[in-house]
């Protein structure tokens, strides 16, 4: 219980004031979970993540900043064309970098993606 306990003071952030985002559905990762509150979406992987990075199709706008609340780190993120995209998906979408996977093992993974209230990314 103290693991877990440790683990929601980090992401406590992704819990307050939020709703879910109906008919947001990641196509990379089936499981995940999308909430929002304001200009700030957060994606939780309950099951964890198995890699360094991540693609957020379908969503295709840059935050101004990804942070990992597990950590407290910000990630680097890029709209780009990933090669699993290339074929059946044929656009540019969100890629979040940098996640510690193997220090995260087991826990859930919750990134915030902060964007501008006017729409632009910077």
């Amino acid at each position: 219980m103290v693991k877990v306990g440790k683990w929601h003071k980090k992401v406590r952030d992704s819990f307050s004031d939020v709703v879910t985002v109906p008919g947001l559905n990641l196509d990379s990762v089936p499981d995940a979970i999308v909430t929002r509150r304001g200009d700030a979406l957060f994606v939780h992987f309950p099951k964890g993540l198995d890699a360094s990075g991540v693609d957020l199709r379908p969503l295709d706008a840059m935050p101004e900043k990804v942070v990992l609340l597990n950590t407290g780190k910000t990630l680097k993120a890029k709209v780009e064309l990933m090669p699993s995209n290339a074929k059946g998906y044929g656009r540019e979408t969100l890629h979040v970098s940098g996640i510690p996977a193997d220090e995260l093992d087991g826990e859930c993974v919750v990134l915030r993606l902060d964007f501008s209230p006017d729409g632009e990314s910077k």
